[in-house]
């Protein structure tokens, strides 16, 4: 049986840049160089070390291998800002190998840019291109809004991030309205939500998500970057939460959201187009490692910026899954054969949820009701006592005891 919470997943980094797209494969074991004509130099889109084509540098069927952000990130220190850059499709040149067996290749996105005239810092107070049209609101939004496509918003070009980059923000200036909690060790706090950010499992019972995660699911909650000092904010740059690369958890992403701004932290406007609508700018709708980039039509300055969440459908279970009334939770109870109680848990973690823990009676009868409705008679929960093979010292999957009183 699986659990699931509403949870929303961003990755955030305002900053960035028009550009001329290019791609490359690189097979395995290859060699092969990005090159920007002119004196262009390059940003990296994106980056997987793995294989997403059977046909692609020969044949395998396994298509089904992507690598972590940590590898996104070691390219992008070493290319980018680069006329040209050298790179070998290996796990060793890499530092990993998400597929052990696999014929894979280095699949890369990148961008030829104009070379920096100026460079944009987290201190300037003043601007030439005056700030667009805004109404002053809190977090609620009015019903009226316009839909920006990536790269909306002209030719800028930026060349700092405001968040991670050499002058970025320390983790403390990050905050958002809610994160999610197991009561395990998981952490989602908003301080993940940087660019490139991997989920790792320390493997004892802590584990750092790929990303920021909201604990509730509505259209007010937001994640917050206080600045250093009132800046000049171009865009946006946003990814998914990475997906774990011994797992698979999770496929989870913002594919829309709305920009909010302010000098004082008090009263805040949102990004508008040019009839006074407020602007919903598209995030990531199919791969969760890209980096989704949403220009301003013109800059604003700000030291306050809040990215907000507005994707369909918001409070609705995913499809096959069953709300608890009352309890905005999500439960699956599946038919997936599984051999033990370790790849129970696996199937779960596969679909973005984990085996159940049972914090209540009321919790308790009604996932009783349930599972007789549906004529079950045996189902995996979230209690164990590996590695042990007697009666003792079951615990839940976030180490807390068992509590006789309810199960």
């Amino acid at each position: 049986m699986c659990l699931n919470l509403y949870v929303t997943i961003l990755l955030v980094l305002p900053l960035l840049v028009s550009s001329q797209s290019q791609s490359k494969f690189i097979c395995e074991n290859q060699s092969d160089s990005l090159t920007c004509s002119n004196n262009d130099v390059i940003t990296i889109r994106s980056i997987n070390f793995g294989r997403t084509s059977p046909t692609v540098c020969g044949n395998d069927p396994n298509t089904y291998c992507y690598s972590s952000g940590k590898v996104t990130a070691n390219i992008a220190r070493s290319c980018n800002n680069k006329n040209s850059c050298q790179l070998t499709a290996s796990s060793t040149s890499l530092g990993e190998d998400p597929c052990s067996g696999t014929s894979k290749y280095l699949d890369v996105q990148y961008d030829c840019n104009p070379p920096p005239t100026t460079t944009t810092t987290t201190t300037t107070t003043t601007t030439t291109t005056p700030p667009p049209t805004t109404q002053s609101q809190t977090s609620s939004s009015s019903q009226s809004a316009s839909i920006a496509s990536p790269n909306a918003g002209g030719p800028q070009v930026c060349h700092e991030y405001l968040i991670s980059g050499s002058n970025g923000i320390p983790d403390n200036k990050l905050t958002a309205t809610s994160t999610w909690s197991n009561s395990s060790n998981q952490d989602g706090h908003p301080y993940r939500a940087r660019l490139f950010n991997s989920g790792f499992n320390f493997g004892n019972g802590t584990y750092l998500v790929g990303g920021w995660v909201a604990g509730v699911n509505d259209k007010q909650q937001y994640i917050q970057a206080e600045f250093n000092d009132v800046s000049v904010i171009r865009g946006v740059v946003t990814q998914g939460r990475n997906v774990n690369t011994q797992d698979r958890c999770c496929h989870q992403k913002v594919t829309k959201y709305k920009v909010m701004y302010s000098v004082d932290g008090v009263t805040y406007n949102t990004v508008k187009d040019h009839n006074g609508n407020d602007v919903v700018y598209i995030g990531n709708t199919k791969d969760e490692e890209l980096e989704m980039i949403n220009m301003f039509g013109c800059p604003i300055i700000a030291k306050y910026i809040r990215i907000q969440p507005w994707s369909d459908p918001y409070g609705q279970c995913p499809k096959g899954w069953k709300e608890r009334p009352g309890s905005k939770t999500c439960y699956l109870i599946t038919t997936n054969q599984a051999l033990g109680w370790r790849e129970a848990r696996q199937r779960c973690k596969q679909q973005q949820g984990d085996l159940v823990k049972i914090d209540s009676i009321q919790e308790r009868d009604w996932l009783i009701q349930e599972i007789k409705q549906q004529q079950f008679s045996q189902v995996w929960i979230g209690l164990n006592n590996l590695p042990r093979r007697d009666s003792k010292n079951y615990h839940w999957t976030d180490g807390s005891s068992l509590n006789t009183n309810i199960v």
